[in-house]
């Protein structure tokens, strides 16, 4: 997730190629695995993989060659329940809970854009903004960094580098970090003075 990592800016277009999923599967072909690759069936499951990792608000949009959002909503609600030990239903009730929470969100300008601003827990929320299009802002203790991180998610392109920019200047913020393309940025509240 840093410049010049493979697939760090990779456009929606590009997801396949810009994706973890998409580099590896290419690789294993060029070596003489493609119809192993083939013959397992998984090909479709490893596109909505790849589009979801990389640009998980751009293939809502239908911005990724060969996923559609029905197709990618109906797939992470399953592969959601089975890591999270519920069922399909119950991870769409969830993220439907959790679009209305988003569309009720205060905001802030950051830029000329409005960055919704999640104050509270929102179960579902990286799902609930990339289905909405809204870029929300939250905060979460990052365990094995010791710090509080200050993210971002669901950001069209200018959106995340306008929010970049913003953290960069804001002096109770520091290590800036994000991929505009790709729909994320974050950042770690500095530590407290003792």
């Amino acid at each position: 997730h840093a410049p010049g990592d493979p697939g760090f800016g990779a456009p929606a277009e590009g997801f396949w190629r810009g994706s973890s999923i998409g580099q590896v599967w290419e690789y294993l072909a060029d070596r003489g695995y493609g119809a192993t690759l083939a013959a397992s069936g998984l090909k479709d499951e490893a596109v909505l993989a790849a589009a979801a990792d990389h640009c998980l608000g751009a293939a809502y949009k239908g911005r990724c060659p060969g996923v559609t959002p029905a197709a990618l909503r109906t797939w992470r609600a399953e592969t959601r329940a089975r890591f999270q030990g519920s069922t399909a239903d119950e991870v769409s009730a969830a993220v439907d809970a959790a679009i209305e929470a988003v569309r009720g969100l205060p905001t802030i300008d950051v830029g000329g854009h409005a960055v919704a601003v999640a104050v509270e827990e929102i179960r579902e929320l990286p799902e609930a903004a990339a289905i909405t299009g809204m870029p929300v802002m939250y905060e979460i203790f990052d365990a094995r960094a010791q710090k509080t991180k200050v993210g971002l998610l669901g950001a069209e392109e200018e959106v995340g580098a306008a929010w970049m920019d913003w953290a960069r200047a804001n002096p109770s913020l520091e290590g800036v970090y994000g991929d505009p393309k790709r729909g994320f940025a974050g950042a770690y509240k500095v530590a407290a003075a003792e």
